[in-house]
């Protein structure tokens, strides 16, 4: 039996490509191709046994049960997403709305699997970092809202309240 020698086998790939060479009006893609399958011959006759891989079977059941659940989570998010805009609460409603208006602005910044990869690392570090640093974030989140709110009494009594308010009533159509 001889030993496998590497630099033998691609001395001899180095000919075979030689020849191939010789017709210079073939395209580069043909010749490999040509190339491969004379490579694949030259494996095949050197009758090597083969090394088997291992097959993997996975069950029926598991993807059944996959795309049940996933089925599911889509009908909560719909379900939601229809008492959204049907239910008449305005505060979700506009919760919603900036939180969509949000997600695009950022995903007109950055490519969507950068907006992924970003949202896993902070779904997974943001509530560590919480548990450690709970009441200065709550410090901090309290003083914001306290900011944002005093901002807005200014704006109601400045802006919104000169603002006159009528009911729209429609035009009676005979």
């Amino acid at each position: 039996m001889v030993e496998w020698d590497g630099g033998v086998f691609w001395g001899w790939v180095g000919e075979v490509n030689k020849v191939i060479n010789f017709k210079k009006d073939q395209k580069p893609k043909n010749r490999n191709i040509l190339l491969s399958f004379r490579v694949l011959g030259f494996i095949i006759l050197d009758k090597r046994s083969q090394s088997k891989v291992p097959r993997l079977v996975l069950p029926v059941d598991l993807f059944i049960n996959i795309a049940k659940t996933i089925g599911a989570e889509i009908n909560h998010g719909l379900g939601f997403l229809q008492d959204v805009s049907a239910g008449g609460n305005l505060k979700q409603f506009a919760v919603v709305v900036l939180s969509l208006w949000a997600a695009g602005m950022i995903g007109s910044w950055c490519n969507f699997l950068t907006v992924l990869y970003i949202g896993f690392i902070a779904a997974h570090t943001l509530p560590v970092l919480y548990e450690r640093y709970e009441d200065e974030v709550d410090g901090f989140v309290y003083n914001a809202l306290d900011k944002l709110q005093g901002h807005y009494k200014k704006l109601d009594s400045g802006v919104l309240s000169r603002i006159p308010r009528r009911s729209f009533r429609g035009k009676k159509v005979e």
